[in-house]
């Protein structure tokens, strides 16, 4: 099988989608032909790397002033590789797309090919607010913009005619279900995958009762409730560590007035661009994961935190409920900071850290995923 993978984020974007397509487009190479097709801002290009992939780097930046102005990267992205395709498709014989980030594929459809594509969460969930509601005037205005985006959404999601849509938890599966209207029976829900490390060093856990949170500073992600979270528990000796990009300048701009009003910069320690082998050493030496977003596609923080022993609490969104069932840990239903602040307070005070099934953790891995994509892609391949 040839199989062609499109994504429109590149490979060392340092997100979870990125995360998604480089390590599902590497596994993927043991099962068949991969080539996959991504942004770049260079000229057209196609190599193949140590995995086996076939990497066709598509233009997605253009030197004409005009179409600068009328052009965002996504459109010359999408324009040049439909252009691509049209002159190359009978070179690569492919038999198959899959869609791993991106929904504005919908020439793809002239191709008459089987198309997949992977909805990691349905807009307007995880979109930037115009203004951030704080009175009922700015609620409408926030409410309206959203219905606008999803109506819009709505319209091009219908119109992606693909063939099966990959969800990564049953949580996506039911926003497309019950306000896209879509079928159930076109979409397959398939887990988040992890890296799995066999490192067995050991950290002591930090003095002092220590909250981590991978994050990013979003609107959505519910970072600004931390500050007045541990003013509620009033926790002498607390650190609460967020490791996350500064997406928002402005969001995080509120969040430091926040903190430096509460006075509690002693508790919260800041850290973004980290290698992996520190976030990890952050987990183990911490005694709490909590995820507070309103809403996630994958939920690969979390998963994270499951692998390497760490107690948690979580929304209910994204991949948490499947998560915390299968590795144990608590989830939230309110975003109340006093109901917060409680359930944090008894987890402290419980001896007990309940992760379990750690065994299962090989179901969760990137290369099981992969596989069991693989076994979605052959049934309509022969078929």
């Amino acid at each position: 099988m040839n199989l062609g993978l499109i994504s429109e984020t590149t490979l060392n974007a340092n997100t979870g989608t990125s995360v998604y397509t480089n390590e599902l487009s590497k596994n993927l190479t043991k099962y068949c032909k991969v080539f996959l097709f991504i942004p770049s801002r260079f000229k057209t290009k196609e190599i193949r790397d140590k995995y086996g992939r076939n990497i066709i780097y598509i233009q997605n930046q253009t030197n004409n002033f005009f179409e600068k102005k009328l052009k965002n990267p996504r459109k010359i992205f999408i324009n040049n590789l439909k252009n691509f395709l049209d002159n190359n498709l009978k070179k690569y014989k492919l038999d198959l797309f899959h869609c791993l980030y991106g929904h504005y594929f919908h020439f793809l459809k002239n191709y008459k090919k089987p198309i997949y594509w992977t909805c990691h969460n349905v807009p307007p969930n995880e979109n930037t607010p115009i203004i951030y509601p704080s009175n009922y005037l700015s609620k409408i205005i926030d409410r309206l913009f959203r219905f606008l985006i999803r109506t819009k959404h709505k319209y091009l999601i219908k119109n992606f005619k693909f063939d099966k849509i990959i969800v990564p938890s049953n949580y996506v599966k039911e926003e497309l279900t019950k306000k896209i209207n879509v079928s159930s029976n076109k979409i397959i829900q398939i887990n988040n995958g992890i890296t799995l490390v066999n490192g067995k060093k050991k950290f002591k856990k930090y003095r002092n009762f220590t909250i981590i949170s991978l994050t990013s500073f979003k609107y959505h992600k519910n970072v600004h409730l931390i500050p007045k979270i541990i003013n509620e528990l009033k926790i002498k000796n607390l650190q609460w560590i967020i490791i996350g990009n500064y997406t928002d300048k402005k969001y995080f701009h509120q969040f430091n007035k926040c903190v430096e009003f509460l006075k509690l910069k002693k508790n919260i320690k800041l850290k973004q661009n980290i290698t992996e082998k520190e976030k990890i050493k952050l987990l183990k030496k911490s005694h709490l994961y909590v995820q507070l977003s309103s809403n996630e596609g994958f939920g690969i923080p979390l998963l994270e935190a499951k692998i390497n022993k760490l107690n948690s609490l979580s929304t209910v969104c994204g991949a948490s409920r499947e998560i915390t069932k299968n590795f144990g840990g608590y989830l939230l239903r309110s975003y109340n900071i006093r109901t917060i602040a409680k359930k944090i307070l008894k987890i402290k005070n419980k001896k007990n850290n309940p992760v379990k099934n750690l065994k299962n953790r090989k179901f969760w891995s990137w290369q099981y995923i992969a596989y069991k994509l693989y076994n979605c892609y052959n049934y309509d391949y022969i078929k």
